[in-house]
This record gives C-alpha cells, structure tokens and sequence, in this order.
C-alpha cells in the first residue's frame, strides 16, 4: 500500500513537472517568436537604410558632377573676365 501511495506521488511529481515544462517550452516559443519578429523587422530597416545610403550615394556623385562642371565654367568666365580687362586696359593705353 506504501508503495502504491509513493508511485502515485512520483505520477503526480511527473506530471505537475511535464505541466511547467510545457509551460516553460511555450513561453520560449513565444520568446523565440517575439525574437524572429524583431529580427524581421530589423532586416527590413536595414535594408531600407542600405537602400536610401545608394540613394544618397548616387545624389552626391551627380552633385559632385555638377560642382566640377560649376568649377569648369567659373574657371571659362574667369579666364573671358581677364581678356576683356586686358582688351580694356591695351584699348585705354591707345587712347589714353
């Protein structure tokens, strides 16, 4: 009779302990869920800042373009605004 009493108890052990283990298991199951989610959406961030820093790469090559052909056409205007003083200067020479 002892003996039937000690395996009912180690039943009733067993099972309340396969209880939190399941419980234990789901909420690691949830944990791990709410991590894959979070992963998720961190790779979708990421790949849309990889998106927009090639986005800003490519304005700043076209911007870059842009400021050597400004700097082209200064250097043109420059070089024209020194011929016209020099034409200047040689004509107020002539007449001067």
């Amino acid at each position: 009779m002892e003996e039937e009493v000690t395996i009912i108890d180690v039943i009733k052990t067993v099972r309340q302990e396969l209880k939190q283990l399941h419980s234990e298991k789901r909420g690691l199951e949830k944990t791990i869920k709410n991590i894959k989610n979070e992963l998720k959406r961190l790779e979708d961030k990421e790949f849309a800042l990889r998106n927009r820093i090639s986005e800003l790469i490519q304005t700043e090559v076209q911007l870059n373009r842009k400021r050597k052909d400004f700097e082209k056409k200064m250097l043109k205007l420059k070089e024209k605004l020194m011929n016209i003083r020099k034409i200047n200067k040689e004509l107020a020479d002539v007449w001067g």
